[in-house]
């Protein structure tokens, strides 16, 4: 929680210290292009398509009234699957500052294996499936020459979620992803790390062969916290700007961002 604070009051600081200063806004922008760097259309619009697979671990695991043990919870699997569409809006307020928004849609998979669990009976998997509103903001610090360029992402999003079998879910994440790039003319390459601090808590009711229906509560978090990334990116035109984006190590990612600048 503390990280997570720290986090949210640089994001805030970062934006405010840019407003003020926004008047300063054209020597920065002078001194940018002094360097070669070639700037975006400081208004843009896209479509985002997003894909991971990652672990989870468990933070509190609950069958009916019983509570299982932190030493029989550590054993077992967890996997998740996210898929979202959504869109965004991003204005660079200052030549290496970036702010943006973003409103879609979340559906996920996460399967959690019950089979080291002994209350008796032999358990099925829990499987919850959920769907919903995603939305959060973020911010992004850039800066770079005329090839070489470096960038941090630091955002927030959260999620209203529904689901026929779970009475009650959410789901938030804090990421933040440094990466460090080459630009060629009109396309950009760049390696990164991703980190994501995923939270996630269902509760709802299991059918247990032989038990019936058993209300649970799972409260889940990511399992490893940084992953890779490798990126490209093409600008067709000033206006259009095409992003892929793969995540690989500990959670895979795949990422498809069409960009439309003003």
């Amino acid at each position: 929680m503390k990280a997570h604070r720290r986090i949210l009051g640089l994001l805030v600081c970062t934006v405010a210290v840019c407003s003020t200063h926004a008047a300063g806004a054209q020597s920065w922008q002078d001194e940018a292009l002094a360097r070669g760097v070639n700037l975006p259309n400081p208004l843009g619009v896209g479509l985002s398509l997003y894909t991971q697979d990652q672990d989870y671990s468990i933070a509190k695991l609950a069958l009916g009234t019983q509570a299982i043990g932190t030493a029989a919870v550590k054993t077992l699997t967890v996997k998740n699957t996210t898929k979202t569409a959504h869109l965004t809006a991003d204005y660079w307020v200052l030549p290496f500052v970036d702010v943006y928004a973003l409103l879609g849609q979340v559906q996920g998979t996460t399967r959690v294996n019950l089979s080291q669990v002994n209350i008796g009976v032999p358990l099925p998997n829990l499987t919850v499936k959920y769907n919903g509103l995603l939305y959060g903001a973020g911010a992004v610090l850039a800066y770079g020459g005329k090839h070489v360029f470096g960038t941090a992402d630091v955002s927030y999003s959260n999620s209203s979620l529904n689901s026929a079998t779970v009475a009650t879910s959410s789901v938030s994440s804090w990421v933040v992803t440094p990466r460090v790039g080459d630009k060629f003319g009109t396309t950009s390459v760049w390696l990164g790390d991703r980190y994501e601090d995923t939270q996630e808590r269902h509760k709802g009711i299991f059918d247990i062969p032989g038990l019936g229906a058993i209300p649970y509560d799972v409260t889940l978090a990511s399992k490893d916290r940084w992953s890779y990334l490798a990126g490209v990116s093409e600008a067709f035109t000033p206006h259009w700007v095409l992003t892929l984006e793969g995540g690989f190590g500990p959670r895979s990612s795949a990422l498809v961002h069409l960009d439309y600048r003003i």
